[in-house]
């Protein structure tokens, strides 16, 4: 959280409208990854684990943001494939705690606010 901290500049408006965006944006964005990595279109999965990459780091899970860039280059190159769906899995499971953190997070910043 450091960096959105950081770059907001003491915004605490702009970290709320950030934060709701990873709470809302990034389930959304699994079930279209699920469903590509489903249908072994490795460009789809590619192309939107490359677009969670950012969104990962700027709420400072670099650790997850790790395993994203694993998938996305795996999807890529179409190399290990079979091992995405569990790499995903970790991923998924990993981030339902920080979503949950992240929430309670934003609020109690809209408390302060």
């Amino acid at each position: 959280m450091k960096y959105l901290e950081s770059v907001s500049q003491g915004n605490t408006a702009f970290i709320i409208d950030m934060l709701n965006i990873f709470i809302t944006r990034t389930p959304e964005t699994f079930e279209i990854l699920r469903k590509a990595i489903q249908e072994e279109d490795w460009q789809s999965v590619g192309f939107y684990a490359h677009k969670l990459k950012a969104t990962y780091a700027y709420v400072g899970l670099e650790d997850l943001k790790a395993t994203i860039i694993e998938i996305e280059q795996k999807a890529k190159k179409a190399v290990d494939t079979h091992t995405i769906t569990e790499l995903f899995d970790y991923l998924e499971n990993m981030t339902k705690p920080e979503i949950t953190a992240i929430s309670k997070y934003k609020q109690e910043l809209e408390l302060k606010n």
